[in-house]
């Protein structure tokens, strides 16, 4: 007979499989929980501070194995617009645009503003973003 997990053993488990896609319910599957309390289970761990503390550790030590910073997703985005300005995909390089504000803070708002936004583009072609 295998010897029992500790809470501490069955919390990082829950963590590190909860960050490979931010997904509790399969996470609590996958420790072991029957498939039809996993989504009752799931949301109990995740309102534990124990288990929020080790998800920021965790997704803190994924970030800086995998070198994404901000800077570099600023990068990658310019990078795409600008592919897919060139390939005049107009769908594809708007939501880059759209992301970019958002990432740059562009978008930012006070909490009286409505969540709604209106972008108006009056020419395309001379939409530009600085490097």
């Amino acid at each position: 007979m295998l010897p029992k997990k500790t809470e501490s053993e069955i919390f990082k488990a829950f963590v590190d499989e909860y960050c490979i896609d931010n997904n509790a319910e399969r996470a609590a599957r996958a420790i072991g929980v029957r498939p039809s309390d996993a989504l009752m289970r799931s949301k109990r761990l995740l309102a534990k501070p124990e288990i929020k503390e080790l998800i920021a550790i965790r997704q803190d030590e994924i970030k800086k194995n995998a070198s994404v910073n901000p800077d570099w997703v600023l990068t990658e985005l310019k990078h795409q617009y600008q592919m897919a300005k060139a390939d005049g995909d107009r769908n594809a390089s708007i939501k880059t645009l759209e992301m970019l504000a958002k990432h740059t803070g562009l978008f930012a708002r006070d909490e009286k503003q409505s969540n709604n936004v209106t972008v108006v583009v009056q020419n395309y072609a001379d939409v530009k973003i600085e490097e």
